[in-house]
């Protein structure tokens, strides 16, 4: 019994860890976010259309992401079978705070640098702010990576929409990072009366090469964080000890 309460006590102090790394990631997602926005050289694919209707309509950017979070999510139930539905149930659930929470912390890291303007001090601190952001994303999506107990809704469309049609996964986040950047730019268009294109410049080429290859070089360095999840999983031992128990607890009851 003791075993056995060890154990669950285990197991919830796992998931506990996985939630926290979670909550750490998804603020630096936010965080990140609000770097390369207030860089002014050009948004993220997904952001750049929350961003361009967050300038030309009263609603802020952090809420339109949780718009297009939303509806990503929306879009998943009808795109899986049956079966597939059930399975991921849960994991769609945990979707719905994720998502939330990454918006408002987009909300509040914008609200927080509200004064401050990388622009005043030149062109090159306005790249070494976008890059630093960029660097800050990848090192969110490692540690989503390692939390592996929800993902952002947008991410997980394009999943779920890759393996439904059994199309490649590269391929489909392109074609969805595209969208977002022509409907950014038509959006900008039809807003200023075809004067001006906002928020896509040559930062969002630039987060779009070095986002990845920041994930491949730095995921190394976070191994840590799998390791102090990874110290909280019953060991071998316990997990033994609890068969045992079980085997005891039968065999007193047939006696």
């Amino acid at each position: 019994m003791i075993a056995a309460y060890g154990y669950f006590c285990m197991k919830a102090n796992q998931l506990v860890r996985r939630y926290f790394v979670l909550f750490i990631a998804l603020s630096l997602a936010g965080f990140g976010v609000a770097l390369t926005t207030k860089a002014e050289i050009g948004i993220s694919s997904l952001a750049s259309t929350a961003y361009v209707i967050s300038v030309y309509f009263p609603v802020t950017m952090g809420v339109m992401l949780i718009v297009f979070n939303v509806l990503s999510l929306v879009l998943q139930p009808p795109l899986m079978s049956k079966e597939e539905r059930k399975a991921q149930f849960v994991n769609m659930m945990l979707q719905i705070p994720a998502l939330f929470a990454f918006g408002l912390f987009v909300d509040f890291f914008m609200w927080v640098m509200q004064d401050f303007n990388p622009s005043d001090f030149g062109y090159i601190v306005c790249i070494a702010i976008f890059i630093l952001g960029s660097v800050i994303t990848a090192i969110n999506i490692i540690l989503q990576a390692n939390a592996d107990v929800a993902k952002i809704a947008c991410d997980a469309f394009v999943i779920v929409l890759a393996k439904r049609f059994n199309f490649n996964l590269g391929r489909v986040k392109l074609v969805f990072d595209t969208a977002f950047v022509v409907a950014a730019a038509i959006i900008s268009l039809i807003c200023s009366g075809f004067s001006e294109i906002i928020g896509i410049r040559e930062g969002t080429i630039i987060g779009t090469i070095i986002v990845g290859p920041c994930v491949t070089l730095l995921s190394p360095y976070f191994k840590f964080v799998e390791n102090w999840i990874s110290k909280s999983q019953p060991s071998t031992a316990t997990s033994t000890s609890v068969a045992s128990v079980s085997e005891e607890s039968k065999a007193s009851i047939k006696q």
